[in-house]
């Protein structure tokens, strides 16, 4: 006898969740933080943006898209088409958070693990906030923040062939599209 009770309630708790308000006014969904150009997550970072930063062909190697409460996140990571020892990667993360307060936090948060370190420089003319760290051998990093957006690029594995001055271009590219 449980059973079917339990069944029915089930089942009208679920029918119910698609119910429109009592008042029958069509609500729009909320769009925060929407991109002010045409771009979408997918073009911000592209191969050839990774393959100008590496300064040889490569290859996607991740993307993904996903939502945890508050962010979706979106990541694309990028290898050179090359064998070897110091084969460059690129990876692309860009977090669009429902909260600018979030965002803000969690940039403190990262940039105060990484004080410590040599090679970093705050950004002053770059999105809200953002800094760039470099050892100058192995790695480059960049993350800017602008609004509820929060991105980051790093090159790991510095080649002869990396370009700086590409990863400074599309991460300015970025902010702006932003």
């Amino acid at each position: 006898m449980r059973t079917p009770f339990f069944l029915t309630t089930v089942t009208l708790i679920i029918s119910a969740c698609g119910v429109a308000p009592s008042d029958n006014t069509a609500q729009e969904p909320v769009v925060v933080n929407k991109i002010s150009s045409s771009a979408s997550l997918d073009s911000l970072f592209t191969k050839a943006d990774a393959e100008k930063i590496m300064g040889e062909p490569g290859h996607l190697t991740d993307n993904s898209i996903k939502r945890n409460p508050g962010v979706v996140i979106h990541y694309d990571a990028y290898a050179a088409n090359v064998e070897g020892a110091k084969m460059a990667h690129v990876y692309f993360l860009i977090e669009q958070f429902d909260e600018s307060s979030a965002a803000k936090n969690k940039y403190a948060s990262t940039k105060k693990s990484n004080e410590g370190h040599d090679g970093i420089n705050t950004l002053d003319s770059l999105g809200d906030e953002a800094y760039f760290h470099s050892d100058g051998e192995n790695f480059h990093f960049i993350m800017v923040r602008k609004g509820a957006w929060l991105f980051s690029m790093k090159v790991s594995k510095i080649t002869a062939t990396t370009s700086v001055d590409e990863f400074n271009r599309v991460a300015k590219r970025i902010t702006a599209e932003l």
